[in-house]
């Protein structure tokens, strides 16, 4: 029958020792029989704090240990364990943790709160105090400009790619140029679909409106030589024809 909460163990039923108990006598009497016979050797045999490293950080940490459960059980008692409350330290004292801090900082081994973003790093930041080259940012800015976000298609996207494919337009969909058109006719001919929440339509008037600084990218473009058409999302979803005959104006015959 499988044990239950509700039910007795048998050794007590029993009077009997636990067999955890009986077990763990037997497993240590056989490790001290080894260490007579000289079957296993003790680690730190004849080593010291100040031979031996590893001793060293064994002993520190069991003496950090032991300090923190008295001031745990300072705590528990009312007693404050915090030995410079209600003073300051001295500013040599400061400037010598700041100078260790420093040197460690340099080492690799102490990382500034500022820089745990949240998490206990181990290691510096590659980059940290470092700047790309302009080779690099070049590389960068291409790599970023075929990163397409969102990767999905949104519904006003789809509904006028749909369009152009029952009209036999040929397009293509996020051209890596500046601000990446949703839909790119050739030869120069950039349509935006801009969402009236991310993109910040005034005549919607939405509480959490986003405003990106939609006019930049137009006018880059512009300048290249490009055509820019854009169309907002009220406008494909409720006046799609007038959308459709301005695109058809513009495509070449």
């Amino acid at each position: 029958m499988p044990f239950q909460k509700s039910h007795t163990p048998w050794w007590i039923v029993k009077g009997v020792e636990p067999p955890y108990k009986k077990y763990a006598k037997e497993i240590l009497a056989k490790k001290k029989q080894h260490y007579a016979d000289g079957t296993i050797k003790p680690w730190n045999k004849g080593l010291t704090k100040e031979t031996d490293e590893r001793v060293k950080q064994a002993a520190l940490a069991i003496s950090m240990n032991k300090e923190h459960s008295k001031n745990i059980s300072l705590g528990k008692k009312g007693i404050s364990c915090v030995k410079l409350k209600g003073r300051k330290r001295p500013k040599e004292v400061i400037d010598k943790v700041l100078a260790t801090k420093k040197i460690r900082f340099a080492e690799g081994k102490y990382i500034p709160a500022r820089y745990w973003l949240g998490k206990r790093l181990t290691f510096i930041p590659y980059m940290y105090g470092k700047t790309h080259t302009e080779e690099a940012r070049a590389k960068l800015r291409e790599w970023r400009s075929h990163q397409v976000i969102p990767k999905k298609d949104t519904s006003i996207e789809i509904k006028l790619q749909d369009f152009l494919a029952t009209e036999n337009v040929s397009f293509e969909k996020h051209k890596p140029i500046t601000g990446q058109p949703d839909i790119f006719i050739s030869p120069n001919i950039c349509i935006f679909a801009d969402g009236c929440y991310w993109h910040g339509c005034n005549k919607c008037n939405l509480e959490k409106a986003r405003h990106p600084d939609d006019s930049k990218i137009t006018d880059k473009l512009q300048n290249s030589g490009y055509k820019v058409l854009r169309f907002w999302e009220h406008d494909i979803k409720n006046n799609f024809e007038n959308v459709c005959s301005k695109i058809l104006e513009e495509i070449p015959c």
